[in-house]
């Protein structure tokens, strides 16, 4: 997929989960490698800044999750160091034509990272899934709307979606119907022990230290 979001501007993204920024000869310049896939993209302005917004999944923490970049300064590769609640992720990079690990881009450019955790009911036996992901993604003046498939499959039908203003605080998050019925299908089966309340789904966004859209001062 690749996207062109001006004269001087266009990044390609690759399904086995690279971001290349070619030159007007198309030749690669930059390259960043992202630990699952990134399908989902838009070019915003952010404080009159340029500024590439990606959604996808992040295979190291099994979660959705939304990336930006300096469309000028995409490099290096996803870092996995941070523990979350959910899982710390014991996840090795390979690069499967070598046999060994991948050789190391360096540190990911990124402006900000942020991942949504899965939900009880993508947690929740027999219905686990192992992962969830973003299927859209809507930046505003000062909003940014991200759409989570509660699944590792775009037609399953539980989402959420995420308002958040433009220092990444959660402004709202509302499931759709069909979560709201998975919901309490699995608490009526005993496998979930709460009904469902939107106050859950706050604690599961996680801004990654770094982030350059969040407020720090006054």
């Amino acid at each position: 997929m690749t996207f062109h979001p001006g004269a001087d501007s266009v990044v390609d993204l690759n399904s086995d989960g690279t971001i290349a920024k070619p030159d007007s000869d198309l030749k690669k310049i930059s390259e960043y490698w992202h630990t699952g896939h990134l399908k989902y993209g838009q070019f915003a302005k952010y404080n009159g800044l340029d500024r590439l917004f990606l959604g996808g999944v992040n295979n190291g923490y099994h979660s959705a999750t939304l990336v930006a970049f300096d469309p000028n300064n995409i490099n290096g590769t996803t870092d996995l160091s941070t523990k979350l609640p959910d899982r710390r992720p014991g996840f090795a990079v390979y690069a499967s034509w070598s046999g060994g690990h991948l050789t190391p881009f360096g540190a990911g450019t990124e402006t900000c990272r942020v991942l949504f955790e899965r939900t009880c009911v993508t947690k929740a036996t027999p219905h686990r899934e192992p992962y969830n992901q973003v299927i859209s993604l809507t930046v505003r003046e000062d909003r940014i709307l991200v759409m989570v498939d509660e699944g590792e499959r775009e037609d399953t039908p539980e989402t959420i979606t995420y308002e958040m203003d433009r220092h990444l605080n959660l402004v709202v998050a509302f499931p759709n119907t069909k979560f709201q019925q998975k919901h309490l299908e699995l608490e009526r089966a005993g496998l979930l022990d709460h009904a469902f309340s939107p106050q859950e789904l706050k604690p599961l966004i996680h801004v990654l230290p770094g982030c350059e859209f969040v407020k720090t001062g006054p």
